[in-house]
């Protein structure tokens, strides 16, 4: 059992290899907000990874149930049927985004006497415009997924990889709200978070420096 002990390892721990007849892809754990007492677990990933899908499976990290930290132990989650209903695309049919709802996936789990575990993105997590606005052209990237299918069967890890921005990051890139990014990707990445990820110091486009500061933020997917 590893004992969740900085950022990086969390990362490890919120992004799943999805699994379809079609190929599958990389999906990361999302916790919706909807009140101060209400958050709702999804899994966030390309819309493209899903459509045309009728299997589906995921293998989950499980918890111990007195401490619900990772036990070591996997468990795989089969849909029974899959298709459009079990996913809510985006609104905006240019975005390729979607999210599965978790809950009733855990909620089965819990049934059977299993008790998943996930670290999520969060809200707080997200990348927001009082940040952007501290970037340069070039910041340090890290993303977290399953190119090629490749992960640590054995531990159910994703593999994580770094990289740099390629277009400035405060700047939509031909208009759109995308952006460039320098970084080895494969098919089975799709889905795949892609994080500001600073563990040992960082710098603002300003000159601030930070030599010990920690920055993690959800930048794209």
């Amino acid at each position: 059992m590893m004992v969740l002990g900085n950022m990086s390892e969390m990362m490890m721990y919120s992004t799943l290899r999805i699994f379809t007849n079609t190929g599958g892809g990389s999906g990361f754990v999302y916790l919706k907000t909807l009140s101060p007492t209400l958050k709702l677990p999804y899994l966030i990933t390309n819309k493209h990874v899903l459509e045309n899908v009728d299997v589906c499976w995921i293998n989950f990290h499980c918890a111990d149930e007195s401490t619900l930290l990772p036990n070591g132990k996997n468990i795989r989650y089969d849909f029974t049927s899959f298709d459009s209903s079990n996913y809510v695309a985006h609104p905006n049919p240019d975005i390729d985004l979607c999210a599965i709802p978790l809950l009733p996936v855990f909620l089965e789990l819990n049934s059977i006497g299993s008790t998943p575990f996930t670290t999520s993105v969060t809200e707080e997590t997200l990348i927001d415009q009082a940040t952007l606005s501290t970037l340069s052209a070039i910041e340090d990237i890290t993303m977290v997924g399953y190119p090629i299918g490749l992960s640590d069967e054995a531990n159910n890890f994703p593999i994580m990889r770094r990289g740099i921005t390629a277009s400035h990051p405060n700047i939509d890139f031909n208009g759109t709200p995308q952006g460039v990014i320098d970084i080895a990707a494969f098919p089975g990445s799709s889905g795949s978070p892609i994080f500001l990820f600073n563990e040992r110091g960082y710098r603002t486009r300003t000159g601030e420096h930070f030599p010990e500061g920690t920055r993690l933020r959800l930048l794209v997917v």
